[in-house]
Formats: C-alpha cells, sequence, structure tokens
C-alpha cells in the first residue's frame, strides 16, 4: 500500500510539471522588444553586425578547413563553423537571390570539405564518422538552398 503523502506529493510534482511545461514563460517576464520604428539607426546596426559576423564565420571556416587538411582537428569543430556560417548567410541577406547565390557557394564549400574528408579517410587520417558529419553538413546546406529556392516566385 502506498502512503498518502507520497501520492500527494507526487501528484503535485506532476501538477507543477505539467504547469511548467505547458507555461514555460508564465515563470519569467516577458523582455520587450525593441521598437526599431524609434530608433532608425538599429536596423543599420544591426546589418553592420549581421555582415561582421559572417565575414568572421567565413574565415574560421577557411582556417579550420585548412587545419583539418593538415590533420589537425576533427570535423566537430569545422562542421559547427560551418553549421553557423550557414544560419549567418541566411539571416544575412534579405534579398532572395543574393541569398540564394550565398548558399550556392556554401553548397560547394561543403562538398569540397566532404570531397576532403573522403580523401583522408582513404589515407587512414581520419574516420568514417567525419565523413558521414560532413554529408550532413552538406545536406543542411543543400536543404536550405531548396527552401529559399522554392520561395522564388515563377516570372510570367
Amino acid at each position: 500500500m502506498v502512503h498518502p503523502h507520497t501520492l500527494k506529493s507526487c501528484r503535485s510534482f506532476i501538477i507543477f510539471f505539467l504547469l511548467w511545461f505547458l507555461f514555460p514563460g508564465a515563470a519569467t517576464q516577458a523582455q520587450p522588444k525593441p521598437d526599431l520604428k524609434r530608433d532608425p539607426d538599429k536596423p543599420a546596426e544591426i546589418k553592420t553586425l549581421l555582415k561582421e559576423r559572417h565575414m568572421l564565420l567565413s574565415q574560421v571556416v577557411a582556417q579550420l578547413t585548412a587545419q583539418y587538411q593538415a590533420g589537425k582537428l576533427d570535423f566537430t569543430r569545422l562542421g559547427q563553423a560551418e553549421r553557423d556560417l550557414l544560419r549567418a548567410t541566411v539571416e544575412l541577406e534579405e534579398d532572395l537571390e543574393k541569398r540564394i547565390v550565398l548558399l550556392q557557394e556554401g553548397e560547394k564549400t561543403a562538398k569540397k570539405i566532404v570531397a576532403l574528408a573522403e580523401a583522408q579517410l582513404k589515407v587512414g587520417t581520419t574516420t568514417g564518422v567525419d565523413v558521414l558529419q560532413a554529408k550532413v553538413v552538406l545536406l543542411e546546406v543543400q536543404i536550405e538552398l531548396l527552401r529559399e529556392k522554392a520561395k522564388v516566385k515563377p516570372r510570367k
């Protein structure tokens, strides 16, 4: 037989958990969103920061690719940097056509990294997991590219 206090505490925990799960924002106060209409410089400042982040991540991917090619690191850091660059690419460019061009460049880079990982696997300097991870990143870029292409309206 189960003690009644145990049932009561279990019930209280379940209710608390359900409330926390169903209303996660209830415990924290919502942060006000910045009013971009009041401060016209904010969008320009955000755009500048997005460009800088994209440029830095491009450099990170290039340097990590060189280190990976030299056998100085595993694919994990390079793969994460590629994912970060993908996200930054999509966030940076507001123009759909330019975003597609950037993603196509990212796809070329990801394909080169897959080929590099496959070549290193053949000579025994990397693992099959690195090849699989490189292919996953390539697929992520290709999926995002297809999503963006699907947004293009057909010309009449």
